[in-house]
This record gives C-alpha cells, structure tokens and sequence, in this order.
C-alpha cells in the first residue's frame, strides 16, 4: 500500500558533555594553548631561580601545585559543562484531496458481467465508492498509522477546503515516554483520533461544483505545506480536469519538492454516453408586442441515432405581473435526432408567443431523452434528468422607455455614434444629452441640456453614461450626488474615461479629498497620474487586442452574437483599441470581464483590465477603460447597438 513507502518522523533524547567555550578558528585554538604553555614554562623557570637552597623536591612540589593551579584556571577557562538535549520533530503529514465535481456524481455503467456482479455496481456513483471507503475501509486506517492525515475537497473554488483532521493512531508498542517524545499533548489528541470514525463523510462529501481545478487545488495545497513535514498527497477524483493551473506545471513544483503525488482514479476508461444542454441564449429585456425567440444549445455523445425532446415551457411566479390570472402559459416542445459527433454544439431556436403586458415571466428548459433505457444509455438518461439540463431564465417586458442622460467632455467619436444610436430609438429610449464643450448659444435641441439635473431630476433617469466627462466642472457637489443616486436610487452608472480629462496628468479629482465618492464609485484602482505621465506607458500609438475573461464570456452584454461560438469568434476578429487608461487593478468585490494586450503589465504589477463592473449599494457600476468600442463597428454595426443597448 501507499503507506509502506512513506517514511515517519522520531524523536531522540541525550545527554553529552561538551567545552562551553566554542573555537571558531585556528587563531582561537592555538592562541589559549601558547598562553598556557608560556604560564607554565614561566612557572618552572622562575621557581627553579627562587628554590635553589630550598632543594630539588621543594622546587618540584611548587611546580607541581602552581602548575595544576594553572590548569584548573584554564579548564575554568574552557567552561566544561553537561548537556541534555531533546530532537522534537513535528510529525509526518498526508494530504488527501477529494474531487467533489458534479462528474464525481455519476454512476459509471457496468461493461462486463464481472463489474455487475461486483460489491461496486452502477447504482453507487464515484463520489459513492470514496465515501465507503472512508466510512468502512482500511485506507484512512492504514496511513494513520504512520502519519498525520489532513481530508481536503476541491471542485470548481481554486482554494480546497480542508473537512477531517486526523492525527496518528499510536502503535500499542510505544511507550508512554516514545509517546511523550513524539509529541506534546497526545492525551488531548488521543480524543480526537478516537472520534475520526463519527465524520459524517457522506454529509461533508458531495459532488456540487461546477469545474474540476485540479491544478488549482494541488498549487495551493503546494503553498500551505511550506515548512510542514509533507510526506505525500494522494488524490481520488475521475481525472477529468476543466478548468485551472496545467497540472504539468503543479506535478513540477512536487518534484522540486520532492513531496510524491499518488493518483487513485475513479470511474470508467471510456466515457459514458451522455445528453447536455451546453448553453442556451435569451433577451433579458423585451418590449411589448416583440417578437421573441430563444435558442438551447445541446449535445450528445454516443446516442447516435436516438431522439431527445426539448420543452420550454411557462411557469407561473409570484412575482410576475403579467403571468397571473386566467391567461394560459406558454408551452412547446421540439424533438431532436442525436447525431455521434461528440464535439458538435447543435442549436436549437423556438420563438416565444408575443407578451402584451409588462412584467417579468419565467421560463424554464427541460431537455430528455426519449423512450426506455438502455444498457449503453443509462448515464445519459441520469444526466438528463438533473438539474444539468433543466435550465431557467427570465424576460422581463418593459411598458415605459428607459431614460438615459448622456454626458461628455467632448464630442468624441463614441459620444457621436452612442448618441446617434440612442436617439433613433425613440420607442425603448428617452435621451437626454450634456455635451460640456458645445457653447449654450447653439442649445437648439431641447433634448440637450444646459447643466446637469439637480437631485430631483436625476431621480428620474434609469441609466447615466459619462464619457470622459469634465469631473472637476461638474464638482464634487455633484458627483456626491451621482453616489447618492446610484447607491440609494438603483441608478446604472456607465463610466468610460478617455485620454483629453482623464489622461491629463494635473488634474485635481484623481487625488481631491472632496472627490471621494466619485473614485468609490469607480471598480478599479487608478495609478498615481504623474508615474503614468513619466514612464510612458500610456501610448495610444499601439492597437491592443481585447480579450473577454471567463466572467466576460458569461456575461449577457458580451454576447454580441447569436450563440456563445459565434461570439467567441466576433471578439477574436475585433482588432483592439489604442488607448485603455491602465489601472494598478479592480476593487474588491469587482468583476473583471475583458482585459486588453498590455505586455508591461505584469512588470509594473498593473492589471491590464478593459472592462469591470460592481455592485454599489442599491445601484450598478461598469466602466469600460477607452471610449473605442466604435471600431467593433468594423464588423457588423449591431454589434456596438448590442453592446450598449
């Protein structure tokens, strides 16, 4: 067994003598000898000289004394003393780490009639088998002998959480004193190791997270046993990893470390068949009257042939104005042929009956596999009756059109095209525009204003988009009152800065005591504008490519296109930007969704973030770092419409 090959700690106890007196070097080594022997030499020349009538055995005897008396002060000199010593070493520690993926539910099926005779059979999932044998086998029991065990669990957090400490069951051959010198307090942990057998493993162990980070867990684990006796780590998971650190990299660190890894896998060598509903994409926002249409994402793997059923259907909500009363629920079913390519993503679309009223409606997928089933389909049809492939989303249907205020320091290029945009769409979206350069003489417009709304007025707008605006003219009165707006009123707040106010280095608001409700408003952390303005590191003469984080590819506003592969593909055909304001990094509790191409970013320890946004009170922030999302207009010009809108 695993046990046998590692190696225990010991402890030993002795008693030596030992000179006090340390040498170092050969000057303090023979210095105290040539001392002693030039005492000595003096000694017997000088009583020879005063013992000359005394006779010679009078002369030898005060030698004799005056040199032991000599000797005895250079032994005093040499400090000899007795010394006991005790060797404490902290006792050897195993690491076993438990995946606790939703993967580690499943219920392998049996292949031959061995396997479905067996004590392990198909109804007892691979987070099953670790659980009974913890609970009633000879693993945990074994190790325990030697080491100390530490029960870790890791799914998809990229910290493991640590559920059973476990100290070492004491041989019935120890003695009390080998006991002693072991460790300090085994009586208080002699209760402890008693009780390991009460963990209620099947409580604490079950198969909820989303990934397998692996690597991720391995690293950490790698980091919480520096300066620990780490005797091994063994893991017991279905190998599958999804997400996280390359395991290479992790396995590289152990090695150095010279700490073994052993890998105890679970589940089937060949894997099972399985029906997914990957993904599925609907607006989170309708109007009355338009007309809808959803799309589900589903795959399959080793049903070739067979037939599943997907059914979206209504579901009446308590907090729904519009789906109460005796209006029926919305409901249709559409049934899909199940072809062998494992990697192929098949799109499915159904439209959804127009809502007349306003109000949010739930509705829920629900994917199955059609008829009875089979030997080689079982793990499909467990799959498709979890939570996995029985999704939820909600529309909610707006009756009145969103009120936008729009201000801008100047008339920049996005400013044109955002305002452009948002004024065509007089049906969904009420405009208002502060453009702080245009002289009040030309105000034609009624939809442009004059200053900015005072706080009643402001109560009044849905969502305030500032493109680089005059911060330090609107003053901090008002930007107080824009954190009062978002944080008690729910306001959405749009920050982009840009490189004529907020790139210039001199100005006050970035540093100004009476603007701190407007940094706190902000998810991310601004570098000191004068270091920005010295290292150069602020150039708009190179395009950066913008990349979407794993936050960015969930998030709805990122889906630019009509399913997640195609939205991939737009964000890897979109060029970039020039000039993203660089950050030291995002706020806590903010989210980071696109980061954009910046090679220094690591040296001068700044996050290259594009994208990022937080909750603030009651209230919504995102900030985008350049006022370029224009040039996705390139592309496709629905792609910026989609963006903001």
């Amino acid at each position: 067994m695993i046990a046998s090959f590692l190696l225990a700690t010991a402890a030993v106890e002795q008693t030596h003598f030992e000179l006090g007196r340390s040498f170092s070097g050969i000057t303090e080594t023979v210095l105290p000898l040539v001392v002693l022997f030039l005492l000595i030499y003096n000694t017997v020349v000088m009583v020879r000289r005063d013992c000359r009538e005394l006779g010679g055995h009078r002369a030898t005897l005060l030698i004799t004394l005056r040199t032991l008396a000599i000797f005895g002060v250079f032994i005093v000199y040499l400090q000899p003393q007795w010394r006991s010593t005790r060797e404490l070493t902290d006792r050897s520690q195993i690491f076993v780490l438990v995946d606790t993926s939703q993967s580690m539910g499943r219920e392998d099926v049996p292949l031959t009639e061995q396997e479905k005779s067996g004590p392990t059979g198909p109804d007892e999932g691979r987070l099953g088998r670790v659980v009974r044998e913890l609970e009633e086998g000879y693993l945990l029991e074994r190790i325990r002998q030697v080491h100390d065990v530490v029960v870790y669990r890791f799914d998809e957090d990229e910290n493991p959480v640590a559920i059973a400490t476990l100290p070492r069951i004491p041989s019935p051959e120890e003695s009390e004193s080998n006991a002693d010198a072991i460790t300090e307090g085994a009586d208080s942990r002699q209760g402890e190791a008693s009780g390991a057998e009460s963990i209620e493993w099947r409580e604490i162990l079950k198969a909820k997270g989303g990934d397998t980070r692996l690597g991720d867990a391995l690293r950490e684990l790698y980091a919480r046993s520096r300066g620990l006796p780490l005797a091994g780590v063994i893991i017991l998971s279905d190998g599958a990893q999804t997400a996280g650190t390359d395991l290479e990299t992790v396995t590289d660190l152990y090695e150095y470390a010279e700490v073994p890894l052993y890998s105890i896998g679970l589940g089937q060598t060949d894997r099972p068949p399985e029906l997914l509903l990957v993904d599925f994409a609907a607006p989170p926002r309708a109007y009355p009257h338009d007309p809808l249409e959803v799309t589900a994402y589903v795959r399959a793997r080793g049903l070739e042939g067979r037939r599943a059923t997907l059914h979206l259907r209504q579901l009446p909500a308590s907090e729904v104005e519009s789906a109460t009363g005796d209006e029926p629920l919305f409901e249709d079913q559409i049934d899909i042929t199940l072809g062998d390519d494992a990697s192929e993503v098949v799109p499915v679309t159904m439209e959804i009956d127009t809502l007349d009223r306003a109000g949010r409606y739930l509705f829920e997928w629900d994917l199955q596999l059609r008829g009875a089933a089979a030997s080689t389909g079982r793990n499909a049809e467990a799959t498709a009756e979890s939570g996995q492939n029985r999704r939820r989303f909600e529309i909610e249907v707006q009756s009145k059109p969103t009120r936008v205020l729009l201000v801008a320091g100047g008339p920049s290029r996005e400013y044109q095209f955002l305002r452009n945009m948002l004024k065509r769409d007089t049906k969904h979206i009420q405009l208002d525009v502060l453009l702080q350069s245009r002289p009040e003489a030309s105000l034609e417009d009624p939809s442009y204003l004059r200053a900015f709304p005072d706080a009643e007025a402001l109560s009044k707008y849905d969502v305030l988009i500032a493109i680089d605006p005059e911060w330090d003219r609107l003053g901090p009165r008002v930007t107080s009152g824009i954190e009062r707006w978002v944080a008690e009123e729910a306001g959405g707040l749009i920050l982009v800065p840009g490189i004529v106010n907020a790139g210039n280095p001199i100005q006050s608001w970035n540093h100004d005591p009476d603007y701190q409700p407007l940094r706190d408003l902000y998810p991310v952390v601004f570098e000191d504008d004068f270091e920005i303005f010295e290292d150069g590191t602020n150039s708009t003469g190179r395009l950066r490519a913008v990349r979407a984080t794993r936050d960015g590819r969930d998030a709805a506003f990122m889906q630019l296109a009509d399913s997640p592969l195609a939205t991939e593909q737009v964000w890897d055909d979109f060029r970039g930007v020039y000039g993203p304001k660089p950050v030291k990094g995002k706020k806590y509790g903010a989210t980071v969704y696109a980061l954009f191409e910046d090679t220094l970013a690591d040296s001068l320890g700044r996050e290259p973030i594009y994208c990022a946004g937080q909750f603030y009170g009651k209230g919504r922030v995102f900030y985008q770092a350049s006022g370029e999302m224009w040039r996705i207009r390139r592309l496709d010009t629905t792609y910026f419409e989609k963006w903001y809108t």
